[in-house]
This record gives C-alpha cells, sequence and structure tokens, in this order.
C-alpha cells in the first residue's frame, strides 16, 4: 500500500496573526521576490546583498533571524528552531564563499525553508509568546549568528590575504 502524501496547508494571510504575515512577506522578499528573465527561477534580495563582499552576508543574515525569533514567540519546538539555525549559519558561512557561495544563496533559499518550519510546527493551541519572554533566547540567536558571520567574513578575508601572498612569490 502506498503512503498517503498530505501536502501542508497553507493558510491564507487574513487567518494569520499579522507578525507571520510580515514575515512571510520578508521570506518571499529575501528569497523569491524576483524572476530570472529567462527562467522560471526566482531570486530575493539575498542573493542580491550577498554579492556585496564582506558585509553582505553579514547584513542578511541579521535580517534573517528575525524568522527565527518568530518561531521563538510561537512557540516552534526547540528541535526545529536548531534546525532553523543551522539553515541561517549554513547560508552565511557558505554564502561567504565567492561566486560559489552567492550562488549557493540563490538555491538554497533559507528564509523560505525556515517560514515553512515556522508555518509547520508553530503551536496554534498557545498564544504567542510576549517580546519580554523570548528576550534572552532571541539575543542568544542574534549573538550566534553574528559570531558565525564574523567568523565567515574574517576566514574570507584571509583566504583572499593567503591568495594574493601565493601569488606574489
Amino acid at each position: 500500500m502506498n503512503p498517503v502524501h498530505i501536502p501542508e496547508v497553507i493558510e491564507p494571510d487574513e487567518k494569520l496573526p499579522p507578525d507571520l504575515v510580515a514575515l512571510r512577506r520578508f521570506a518571499d522578499l529575501m528569497d523569491e521576490a524576483f524572476l530570472v528573465p529567462g527562467t522560471s527561477r526566482r531570486v530575493g534580495l539575498d542573493p542580491i546583498v550577498g554579492l556585496l563582499p564582506g558585509i553582505g552576508d553579514i547584513v542578511t543574515g541579521a535580517m534573517s533571524t528575525w524568522i527565527i525569533i518568530g518561531a521563538l514567540r510561537h512557540r516552534v519546538p526547540v528541535k526545529k528552531i536548531f534546525r532553523m539555525l543551522f539553515n541561517l549559519v549554513a547560508d552565511i558561512v557558505i554564502g561567504a564563499v565567492p561566486l560559489a557561495g552567492d550562488l549557493f544563496d540563490a538555491l538554497h533559499k533559507q528564509n523560505t525553508k525556515n517560514m515553512r518550519i515556522l508555518m509547520q510546527y508553530r503551536n496554534r493551541r498557545l498564544p504567542p509568546r510576549r517580546m519580554i519572554e523570548i528576550a534572552a533566547a532571541a539575543i542568544l540567536v542574534m549573538i550566534i549568528v553574528a559570531a558565525f558571520a564574523v567568523l565567515a567574513m574574517l576566514t574570507a578575508i584571509a583566504s583572499v590575504i593567503w591568495i594574493t601572498q601565493q601569488r606574489l612569490t
């Protein structure tokens, strides 16, 4: 007997809390805002801003923490929060690699993935937490993301310096 696949239910915006509507629009802006001419592929601001050397991935990574904070607010299980954090850190670290990282950013679409996790695993039976209730966890998430972003940037800079020195000798 074949297993039955039930697609995830996508709730219309009018049935969602306003903060989830804003997060969904943000994820679309970051990952799927623009149609690539001549293709059916869509890209958002994440890979475009990521083209800025050094700061692009830091900026988009910092902005993308908003979805993880939304997941904390809507009581997504901790295991799924860690998965979302992994998606974001992978996007930052791999995105810091010149050219290959930008292609990864365009294909990985971590904001959309994280938004899908939030929508699927949020606790609909309990009201969202207040920001004061999740402040410590939100600050910890921002510190982790900032640390990986700075580490990725420093590694990229060190790599460029090393490659330049190898070519000069």
